[in-house]
């Protein structure tokens, strides 16, 4: 049985049913041919608009491509679609930088950004943890400009803080110095200097510092206007003295330091031994003591008995008598008949050849001997006489007197030998016989005698 296409309606014939059945040429084949025509000519005017409308979707595409800044490359009149995927891959995507101006040196390390180039990499540091200065300076102000590594820092504290050391600190500020901080202060690391204190509550009075010293009060440096004394004198002369009778002695001495080692004195030109009553001690145990005595007199006879000189050239000294200390005059004169001896000193050996002396001295406290007259001979016997003699004790001068010269009537007076320097007249002296003799007698004696004399002591 015939059937048709579906799409054209052509006909066509079933072998098996049709058969034989001749071939219709109007209908089976110029039928067809006519369908296929109109169908062919149907699919040509869809085609020329396909390809117009292609023509026209890809001029739209181009002109989208344009207006989204892409760039169609095209070698025809009408871009290919390989083209027009070119274009697309084009067009920029995301914000356009085509005016930006960042570069690496602007952008943090690690960090990423797009400029009119293309994608920059940062070098910026990126500083993290404290961080030392890099140097410091002052402001005309006086504020402290502090110099930061180069780099970014996030600020504030546990990650931000820039550490200024004490040595920049002072680079800074050349007054940052311990000689220029109170004395257990600390700034920034700086010390205060022990010499640096603070003054205001010390009281110094420029009379009270000795001079060549000096100090600070009140934040002023003063210096010192008291004398040093001592430095001056070791025998500071007194203002003025004064005296409590029976008490004590009062010397003003002039303003200044004393150093306790040394005196304030005041001249006292009578306060001597002889002034003062004698066995009277002024002063303390340094004091002078007194040798001063109202006088004194007595009678004085004494006939020493005889003595062996024990040894040659060696002195046998006699006591005859004591002349008490006293500070003026010491008189010694006989009581009857001036005209014959009343003191001797005798010295006797049986050999002749024996060189004999005889003197009569004056022994002070010390045991210094003074030789008021002496003689030295080789005859058998030796004699030293004398009457009498008066001592002027504060003058230290004296004269002595023996029996007349042979035809005269009044005593001989001659002056006594000079006193040395460490004979001391005013204490209690001795009058003595003094003896010796050098050679080789074996029995050579002393004798002496001191007869109706008076002592006399004022």
């Amino acid at each position: 049985m015939a059937s048709n296409t579906p799409n054209l309606g052509l006909l066509k014939k079933d072998p098996m049913t049709d058969g034989n059945e001749t071939f219709n040429i109007e209908t089976m084949l110029n039928e067809n041919w006519d369908k296929i025509d109109t169908a062919v000519g149907s699919c040509e005017a869809e085609i020329t608009n396909l390809k117009q409308s292609g023509v026209d979707g890809k001029n739209q595409l181009e002109t989208a491509i344009i207006a989204k800044e892409g760039t169609v490359s095209k070698q025809g009149q009408i871009a290919t679609f390989e083209e027009l995927n070119d274009g697309i891959r084009s067009i920029p995507t995301g914000t356009d930088t085509s005016d930006a101006t960042a570069v690496a040196g602007d952008i943090l390390a690690s960090k990423t950004a797009y400029g009119p180039n293309g994608k920059i990499t940062g070098t910026i540091p990126n500083l993290t943890g404290i961080r030392t200065a890099t140097g410091t300076a002052k402001w005309p102000d006086g504020a402290l400009a502090v110099y930061p590594e180069k780099g970014y820092q996030k600020g504030g504290a546990g990650d931000g803080e820039i550490k200024v050391t004490t040595a920049q600190l002072q680079e800074a500020e050349l007054a940052l110095r311990s000689e220029n901080i109170k004395n257990g202060a600390n700034i920034f690391g700086v010390a205060g200097k022990s010499t640096i204190v603070d003054t205001a509550d010390a009281l110094l009075d420029p009379q009270y510092l000795l001079v060549g010293q000096s100090g600070y009060d009140d934040g002023f440096k003063k210096n010192g206007l008291m004398p040093n004394r001592s430095a001056e004198n070791q025998h500071m002369p007194g203002l003025e003295q004064t005296l409590w009778p029976g008490d004590r002695y009062f010397i003003r001495p002039p303003h200044g330091y004393y150093d306790g080692n040394t005196w304030v004195a005041a001249t006292e030109p009578d306060l001597k031994p002889e002034n003062i009553r004698a066995g009277v001690r002024v002063g303390g145990p340094g004091g002078p003591v007194g040798t001063f005595s109202p006088g004194s007199r007595k009678m004085v006879t004494n006939y020493l008995p005889e003595k062996e000189i024990p040894d040659p050239n060696t002195w046998l000294i006699m006591d005859l008598f004591v002349i008490p200390p006293s500070s003026n005059y010491v008189d010694v004169f006989t009581t009857k008949n001036n005209t014959i001896d009343k003191i001797e000193s005798f010295t006797m050996a049986d050999d002749y050849s024996t060189i004999k002396t005889a003197a009569l001295v004056l022994i002070d406290e010390a045991g210094v001997m003074y030789t008021l007259v002496t003689t030295t001979s080789g005859g058998a016997d030796i004699r030293q006489n004398l009457t009498g003699f008066y001592i002027a004790r504060k003058e230290r001068a004296g004269s002595m007197y023996s029996r007349p010269f042979v035809g005269d009537t009044e005593p001989n007076v001659t002056p006594m030998p000079a006193f040395p320097a460490n004979f001391n007249l005013l204490g209690q002296l001795r009058f003595c016989s003094a003896h010796m003799y050098s050679g080789n007698d074996m029995r050579p004696i002393a004798r002496a005698y001191a007869r109706d004399l008076v002592v006399v002591t004022t």
